[in-house]
């Protein structure tokens, strides 16, 4: 359906921290809307020092979370 779902948010995580929540539809990250999980990542994937802010949609409800971006080591 186009939609970016979230499938899991690590607990610890900057994204768990801000409310993000597994089940949460992504419209828009700083401003542009993501049309795939891979664009997604990648904006995400911004500075550590400047924090994303996200658009989401949790059911009826929409919502602005301003998520702490982090490094992530393999």
């Amino acid at each position: 359906d186009g939609e970016i779902r979230v499938r899991e948010v690590r607990e610890d995580s900057g994204a768990a921290r801000a409310g993000l929540r597994a089940g949460d539809v992504l419209l828009e990250i700083d401003g542009d809307a993501p049309r795939t999980a891979l664009q997604a990542l990648r904006l995400l994937a911004g500075s550590p020092s400047v924090p994303a802010v996200i658009w989401v949609r949790r059911g009826e409800r929409e919502a602005t979370l301003v998520v702490e971006r982090e490094v992530w080591l393999p």
